[in-house]
């Protein structure tokens, strides 16, 4: 029988969006001047939504051990709001649990955080997956050697897959629809996958 979750880890996800409308003008004439060529100038802007110097965080969805997840998210777009939110969550937890965090959410984290003039709860070592407070389900799966989804994880591991319906490329697109709701239930799915995926490798382990 696998053990309950103890309600010190906490599960995460998070998806993002490009910079804001106004300073479109701004990064489109400095995608020019690094050699972007016009048919390019819209997918580097976009693109921005994975750059931790002009994306933002729309939402995250997280739960600690076994509990509800639930999703931090504020219809004015404070993403400052949403950043504090998150790292007391964090500053209550023993161990944080995502997928690719290593590489690339927590880093986001820290960058926006920078940028919005944030002092996070709690810094962590994004090298190699040492740091002990931090379970990276992808490196965890490959061990630091070679990527892994979460998409091809749930399959392998015969978990729901969160990715049926929808994919992290989509959520600018479904932003600017007007479609949030969709996004943060996306959000959660994933986060109950990483969840699952946890659960699973940690019972191979004495």
């Amino acid at each position: 029988m696998n053990k309950a979750i103890s309600e010190k880890v906490l599960f995460f996800d998070m998806e993002m969006i490009p910079a804001e409308e106004e300073k479109r003008p701004m990064l489109e004439e400095w995608f020019r001047e690094k050699g972007k060529e016009e048919s390019e100038i819209g997918s580097a802007f976009e693109y921005t939504s994975v750059d931790g110097a002009w994306g933002r965080v729309l939402c995250i969805a997280y739960a600690f051990g076994e509990g509800e997840i639930e999703a931090l998210y504020d219809e004015s777009l404070d993403e400052k709001k949403i950043i504090e939110e998150f790292w007391k969550k964090v500053d209550a937890c023993d161990v944080i649990v995502g997928h690719k965090i290593l590489d690339a959410d927590l880093l986001f984290l820290h960058q926006r955080s920078i940028v919005l003039g944030i002092t996070p709860s709690r810094y962590y070592n994004l090298e190699g997956g040492y740091d002990e407070r931090v379970f990276d389900s992808a490196w965890e799966w490959g061990r630091g050697k070679k990527y892994a989804s979460l998409e091809k994880l749930t399959m392998a591991l015969g978990l729901p897959n969160p990715k049926k319906e929808m994919h992290g490329s989509q959520v600018p697109k479904y932003h600017r629809e007007g479609r949030d709701g969709e996004i943060i239930e996306y959000c959660k799915q994933d986060t109950e996958a990483v969840r699952g995926i946890y659960k699973k490798i940690v019972a191979t382990r004495l």
